[in-house]
């Protein structure tokens, strides 16, 4: 999964960066999609705060954009981006009507998996696109055995864990639920290096 589009390589989220993530042949591009304080979706990470908390921003669309200059809304993500396999990572503690509304517009190729912190607003995505996987990602700062507890208890397809938390009793614990496991953000050779030691069979 190439995450925010292909952060680090182009600015995250934007659309260059997705075109350059596709470029990497990943299963799926990963971005965020936030609501602004006047209620557009863009496609921005946000703050740790905003992100991991359900914190509606505090800024308005144009606000944000005067600092965020290559931030795609949501309706033009559906429009320009590639119609390719995403993981949407949303970041609003509701999926309301509004949102899936609005995801509703984008190609069933495009809205393959979706990840969210916020458990009731992953389980009214399953419920609109039962097609579509869903992962839950960790709720900051609570470990990693809450979004395993979380998966089983709405049956998600699996959960989604900083690179700090995964170790072989999570990915035990996993495999014994059922459960896939995510792992990110893997951007260093010696972090991939120890992965590989720890578990050869991924």
């Amino acid at each position: 999964i190439s995450h925010r589009g292909a952060a680090g390589i182009k600015k995250e989220n934007s659309l260059e960066a997705i075109h350059a993530g596709h470029a990497l042949g990943p299963i799926y591009v990963e971005i965020d999609i936030h609501r602004t304080k006047d209620n557009i979706f863009v496609i921005y990470h946000g703050t740790l705060k905003a992100s991991y908390m359900g914190i509606e921003l505090e800024h308005t669309y144009k606000s944000l954009k005067k600092h965020h200059d290559s931030m795609l809304t949501l309706n033009e993500f559906i429009k320009e981006a590639p119609k390719r396999p995403y993981m949407l990572d949303i970041k609003i503690r509701t999926a309301n009507s509004e949102l899936i509304k609005e995801l509703k517009k984008m190609p069933a190729s495009m809205r393959r998996a979706f990840s969210s912190p916020h458990p009731k607003t992953l389980q009214e995505l399953k419920k609109a696109f039962p097609d579509a996987k869903t992962f839950i990602s960790q709720p900051y700062q609570e470990g990693p055995i809450r979004p395993l507890d979380l998966a089983r208890q709405y049956n998600f397809d699996g959960i989604c864990l900083n690179k700090w938390w995964v170790g072989p009793l999570v990915v035990r614990a996993c495999r014994m639920s059922k459960k896939q496991i995510l792992t990110y953000t893997v951007d260093r050779g010696l972090t991939m290096r120890i992965i590989k030691k720890l578990f050869p069979d991924v």
